[in-house]
């Protein structure tokens, strides 16, 4: 059952967002990608630049940072509905503690969501 619901589960978990993060997330992959696109034009223009010791060094770190950071922000059009989400979780775990019922939107309901559905590492 639990596997089913995984899906639902991992929508309404990423629904909680922390705001600050976003926009430390925003800030920073604005600036890591303006110097990657100066870089890669740079590059571009004269390649022996490519050559040079840590130009492509400065390239892979910050085109990992920008997509560090593009995954730490929500989609803008994501409609948050945590109800409706932890209902479909419901079909399919049957499992509701009395402490959930109309309290999806609250953090300590995540928190305790969270510990039911742990993230597990596949290789």
């Amino acid at each position: 059952r639990l596997k089913k619901a995984y899906i639902p589960a991992n929508k309404y978990l990423n629904l909680f967002t922390s705001p600050m993060l976003v926009i430390i997330a925003k800030n920073i992959g604005f600036f890591a990608g303006a110097i990657l696109l100066v870089l890669v034009t740079l590059t571009l223009i004269n390649e022996e630049l490519l050559f040079a010791d840590n130009i492509p060094l400065a390239i892979t770190v910050l085109g990992i940072t920008v997509s560090v950071c593009r995954a730490l922000i929500p989609d803008a059009n994501q409609v948050y509905c945590p109800d409706s989400l932890m209902k479909e979780v419901l079909q399919h775990t049957h499992y509701q503690p009395d402490s959930w019922h109309n309290a999806a939107h609250l953090p300590h309901v995540r928190q305790q969501f969270s510990q039911m559905f742990v993230f597990k590492g596949v290789y």
